[in-house]
């Protein structure tokens, strides 16, 4: 068997095996939940910090309505809307969780063997140099971007677990602090029965008044609102950079376009340098 037959054969059973065996092993295998276990753990703790800190911010809220007078009424507003807005956190994780699988599942069962069909025609059907061209680097270029989209949701769960470790701390300390504020005001409304002035007995025997702990609750609120722009630029950020970034590298891999017909493109060059040196002495 002479070498240029080996080659077209190997042209056709080479895309054709990658073909197989990422709609099968490849796809099921990326298109598994069990594959990203350690992603799927990471997005399931950011999961679970977004409902604690919604529970907190809502309970604080209700605490405050509780105290006397309508002076904390602006920061309990404040802290049920930063409570609805973790929700929104709450749902690009979801969706995030969703989009492994989906990633995977497009990526390998169908991108992939697209691009191995279109080799496999470039190298076969298509005898147009030019068309040959474009249809390369359009294979290439969806080869690279299936597996990127592949990659984006663990790499960006990699950097979120980077970022969350910074607040963690911070985090579990002012969900404590909270929590005790909050179970203090509710505690002594109980024992009340809503007279204002036997709750603010109450609270100056458990050592607490009503000033201090509004300041308390401001701090919680300020502390809250630095954890959810954490938690905004983990979740919500760090995603959309990671795929601009892989998105960048296929530009700077594939844009560069390399011109096919040299004779073509040679001939406007050369009539271009031709022109040229006509119009330079008529201009001296």
């Amino acid at each position: 068997m002479d070498e240029a037959k080996t080659k077209q054969i190997l042209w056709f059973v080479i895309p054709l095996l990658i073909a197989v065996l990422s709609v099968t092993f490849v796809g099921n295998k990326f298109a598994s939940v069990s594959t990203y276990r350690d992603t799927m753990e990471v997005l399931e703790n950011q999961e679970k910090d977004i409902l604690t800190l919604s529970a907190t911010a809502a309970g604080a809220s209700a605490a405050i309505t509780l105290l006397p007078g309508d002076v904390g009424t602006p920061l309990a507003d404040r802290l049920a809307d930063i409570s609805t807005d973790f929700m929104y956190l709450l749902a690009v994780i979801v969706l995030e969780k969703y989009l492994m699988t989906i990633a995977g599942f497009v990526s390998f069962k169908i991108l992939i063997p697209v691009a191995c069909v279109l080799a496999m025609a470039c190298k076969f059907a298509i005898r147009n140099e030019g068309l040959k061209y474009r249809i390369a680097m359009m294979t290439a270029k969806i080869a690279a971007f299936a597996v990127c989209l592949a990659l984006v949701v663990p790499a960006s769960a990699w950097c979120s677990k980077f970022i969350s470790s910074t607040y963690q701390a911070s985090m579990n300390e002012m969900i404590e602090e909270a929590k005790n504020s909050t179970d203090t005001v509710q505690d002594s409304a109980k024992k009340s029965d809503g007279d204002e002035n036997m709750l603010k007995n109450l609270l100056q025997k458990a050592g607490i008044g009503v000033s201090s702990l509004m300041e308390q609750f401001k701090q919680s609120l300020t502390k809250i609102s630095r954890i959810y722009a954490y938690m905004l630029v983990s979740s919500c950020l760090i995603p959309v950079c990671v795929l601009a970034f892989f998105l960048w590298i296929i530009k700077m891999l594939f844009g560069v376009s390399i011109p096919i017909d040299r004779r073509f493109h040679g001939s406007h060059v050369l009539k271009g340098m031709r022109s040229k040196q006509k119009e330079e002495p008529d201009e001296r």
